[in-house]
């Protein structure tokens, strides 16, 4: 009875358990409904962009519209914005553009560096350091997407892609293979580790090749990842590929270049050497039209073989080239040839071996790989990202654009402003402790001393006698130091991994002990801290892949975070200039209002500038070729507004050029969406053009 009775409630307690998880269950799945719905009804409330575009006089979009007072119907050019949700918290800036480096259509950047790209169709593959293999669709050149990424955790070199497999090599890392046949479904086949340098990759019949650096050449069995056979080669092996049953090894020997030519046997993948060629410079990259070989040697130019069936190879010509070479891209009847810089000469190749330059431009940035679509380039920067090169278009930076001209590899610059222009001075180099292997980061001087923030602590210099400047080594501060900048009564340090650092300034102005300021782990990650800027009881903090931060430092001791914001890329330097913050991440430049610091808008971004400078009344920027300025940004006057369109006054008195126009939807980030020109269209009459930046203006969803 005792039995029965037990199993009864063992079953009745089951059915309450069992019960209980079912209404769970039921909870859960009504909860994670809920939140869908209401995400999607959030979604929907966003603000939501159709189409821009320039009238002459006002015209009404809706009849919500609120009137200015000052409004008048004049012959006055807006710029009306209609779409769904739309508010009169969103803004509009327009920054002139002083120079135009069109010929980029687009960047992406990348978590890692990236070493190659590669295109199949509308695909773009890029290598991505210790990320894997990415896929971007790029079938319209202006807005590259990401649609795959293959995870491969190695050192990712060189690519090769034959017909529906990706062939790569991964430096120590051995090698990778892949199936790209599916872009969304592309998978790894093999990854095999070797026991040599493994700098290119290419497959031949059943084998696959690679190039071993010092160690010559191996042929390996791709399933097994054996090594099947080795073939030893003076020198250094640094790419090669199969074509026509012959495999071409390029390489250096005792300061010249090579090529080894060599007939495959498929059956035992041994290798017979048919002919060789040395020359001038080093191959770095290659490309193959028609019967004929062109090779990027470096200082050595342009090298031009023929390629025939059954035939040896003839060497044809080697052409000179405005400076060094890496790399080679084809499109069309033209070669484009490119530098590790990013300069670019584009020549026509009209048959037998012939080529002609046409004209010189500049990718913008570094170029370690390269590849095109069209007329589009689509370059492999390393830590700048993926950048599409519209190669018809010539463009670069003209002398008479510079305020001054720089040599070339300048990546920073002294400057000072001066009330009657810019002015460049000299470099005082002074004696520092510890120089060996010492990087200074940045120079600051307060009242009489001198700060230099490096790599080995901040060092402090008294400077009363400019000329005869004396070390102070008990204000010394341990630590990799960035940077560092004053309020009256404190001094606030970046220490990179210790993150921002306070010191009171005592009475001799000498600094007293340093305490580091408490902040969220997750603000800071890391105490990743590389610049730091003050400005009326506020700091604006450059944190690195993090972004910004604005701080209110009003209570030194109490520090409280106002407000944070996330860039592109990786943010290193700001300043601040009357209510106008600059941060440079990459090789761009982002403008911020911070006259609310608990509330920072983006005003613009300028591309491709390597260092910066705000002025009372515009941005001095370092380019490739000197030092340019531009306007600060204008903001737009909203006239009227409802939900469904907005117009924005164009100010009359604007001097004629080309503008980038910024949206900004969620009153904290903005997105370029298009390039007004003011033109003339009379003797005392101009008017506006407006370029979309693409056929159809999407949603705007963070910075570009």
């Amino acid at each position: 009875m005792k039995k029965a009775e037990h199993k009864n409630n063992t079953r009745l307690m089951g059915g309450e358990t069992t019960g209980a998880i079912i209404l769970c269950m039921v909870i859960y799945i009504a909860a994670i409904v809920t939140l869908v719905v209401l995400l999607n009804g959030f979604r929907q409330n966003e603000p939501h962009i159709q189409e821009l575009k320039i009238k002459p006089e006002h015209s009404t979009l809706a009849e919500d519209f609120t009137l200015a007072e000052d409004f008048t119907l004049a012959e006055d050019f807006t710029l009306e914005v209609t779409g769904d949700h739309l508010s009169a918290d969103i803004h509009a800036t327009i920054l002139q553009q002083k120079f135009l480096r069109d010929n980029i259509v687009a960047k992406k950047f990348m978590w890692e560096r990236v070493f190659d790209v590669k295109v199949k169709g509308s695909i773009a593959w890029a290598l991505v350091r210790n990320v894997g293999l990415v896929a971007l669709d790029i079938s319209n050149p202006h807005q590259p997407q990401i649609i795959r990424t293959v995870h491969i955790n190695r050192f990712l070199w060189h690519l090769k892609i034959e017909g529906d497999t990706a062939y790569i090599a991964c430096g120590q890392d051995g090698v990778v293979v892949c199936d790209v046949s599916s872009p969304n479904k592309a998978r790894i086949i093999y990854e095999h580790n070797l026991p040599h340098l493994s700098t290119d990759v290419t497959p031949a019949g059943d084998f696959l090749y690679t190039s071993n650096g010092k160690h010559g050449i191996s042929a390996i069995d791709p399933q097994a990842g054996t090594i099947i056979q080795r073939r030893e080669i003076p020198g250094t092996t640094l790419r090669l590929f199969y074509t026509r049953n012959r495999l071409f090894v390029l390489g250096k020997d005792a300061g010249a270049g090579f090529v080894r030519i060599y007939s495959v046997n498929e059956a035992t993948a041994g290798l017979e050497l048919l002919q060789q060629f040395n020359f001038n410079g080093t191959p770095r990259d290659y490309a193959l039209k028609g019967d004929y070989l062109f090779l990027a040697n470096g200082i050595g130019g342009v090298g031009i073989f023929k390629i025939q069936h059954h035939a040896a190879v003839e060497f044809i010509d080697t052409i000179h080239t405005p400076f060094r070479i890496d790399r080679l891209a084809l499109y069309a009847d033209s070669l484009a040839v490119f530098s590790r810089t990013g300069k670019i000469a584009l020549y026509s190749l009209p048959g037998e071996g012939k080529i002609t330059l046409n004209h010189v431009a500049t990718a913008g940035n570094r170029v370690w790989g390269v590849d095109t679509l069209g007329p589009y380039a689509i370059t492999a920067g390393n830590s700048e990202g993926i950048s599409i090169v519209d190669l018809r278009v010539p463009r670069a930076l003209h002398a008479k654009q510079l305020l001054a001209a720089l040599p070339t590899r300048f990546e920073s610059i002294n400057w000072r402003v001066s009330a009657t222009g810019m002015t460049l001075q000299p470099v005082r180099v002074i004696e520092i402790p510890e120089q060996k292997e010492t990087t200074v980061y940045a120079l600051e001087v307060h009242q009489n001393s001198l700060y230099l923030c490096t790599n080995r602590g901040l060092r402090v210099f008294d400077i009363t006698t400019p000329d005869h400047p004396v070390y102070q080594p008990e204000q010394d501060l341990d630590g990799d130091i960035r940077s560092i900048t004053f309020s009256e009564d404190f001094a606030y340090i970046s220490s990179y991994g210790e993150g921002i650092k306070i010191s009171p300034i005592n009475s001799d102005n000498t600094l007293g002990p340093a305490e580091t300021m408490r902040f969220p782990r997750h603000l800071i990650p890391g105490g990743k801290t590389l610049d730091v800027v003050y400005s009326d009881g506020f700091l604006f903090a450059a944190l690195g892949y993090r972004g910004l931060l604005s701080i209110d430092v009003r209570k030194p001791h109490d520090p409280l975070v106002l407000d944070s914001i996330e860039i592109s890329g990786y943010c290193k330097k700001v300043a601040i200039k009357d209510g106008i913050l600059g941060a440079m991440s990459h090789k761009s430049t982002y403008l911020f209002d911070v006259k609310k610091p608990q509330k920072m808008r983006m005003l613009g971004k300028i591309e491709d500038t390597r260092d910066f400078y705000l002025g009372d009344s515009s941005v001095l920027q370092l380019q490739q070729e000197g030092i340019i300025g531009t306007p600060l940004p204008l903001s737009l006057e909203l006239k009227h507004h409802s939900r469904t369109g907005l117009i924005f006054q164009l100010p009359a008195n604007t001097p004629q050029g080309r503008y980038d126009v910024f949206l900004n939807l969620n009153a904290k980030r903005s997105r370029r969406v298009g390039t007004l020109i003011r033109t003339s269209s009379g003797a005392d009459a101009s008017g506006w053009e407006f370029i979309p930046q693409a056929v159809r203006v999407r949603p705007l969803e963070g910075i570009p």
